[in-house]
C-alpha cells in the first residue's frame, strides 16, 4: 500500500513540473505557424512578382480572393487572416484577434514582427 501511495505522489510531483512546460511548448507551436506561412507567402510573392512584374495583391475578404487563391498557396488557416498590401513592395500581415505578424519585401527572409497581444 505504501509502496503504491509513493509511486502515485512521485507521479503527481512529475507531472506537476512538466504540465506548465507543456502548456508554454504548445503556445510556442501555435505562434510558429501564422510565421512560417507568413515566409511562405513572401516566397510566392516573389514567384509571382517575376511572372508579372507587380506583386499580388490579396486580403482576407472572400469577395476579392485570399492569399491562398492568388498566390496558388494552400495555406493552414488556424483562424490567422492572411493580407498583402502594395505592388511595387508588398506588405504581408497575418491578424487573429489583437495579434498582427508583418512581414515587408525589404527583407521576406528575415522574421515576422509581432505587434498586439501575440504573447
Amino acid at each position: 500500500m505504501i509502496e503504491l501511495i509513493l509511486v502515485i505522489l512521485i507521479i503527481s510531483i512529475i507531472s506537476a513540473v512538466a504540465l506548465p512546460n507543456f502548456s508554454k511548448g504548445k503556445l510556442r507551436t501555435a505562434q510558429k505557424g501564422p510565421r512560417a506561412n507568413l515566409k511562405l507567402i513572401g516566397a510566392a510573392q516573389k514567384v509571382y512578382r517575376l511572372e508579372h512584374g507587380v506583386y499580388g495583391q490579396c486580403t482576407p475578404n472572400a469577395t476579392t480572393g485570399d492569399c491562398s487563391a492568388i498566390l496558388k498557396l494552400a495555406l493552414s488557416g488556424g483562424g490567422w487572416d492572411y493580407s498583402s498590401s502594395g505592388q511595387a513592395s508588398a506588405t504581408i500581415t497575418a491578424t487573429k484577434g489583437a495579434c498582427t505578424y508583418t512581414l515587408t519585401s525589404a527583407n521576406f527572409d528575415a522574421e515576422p514582427v509581432a505587434s498586439g497581444t501575440c504573447n
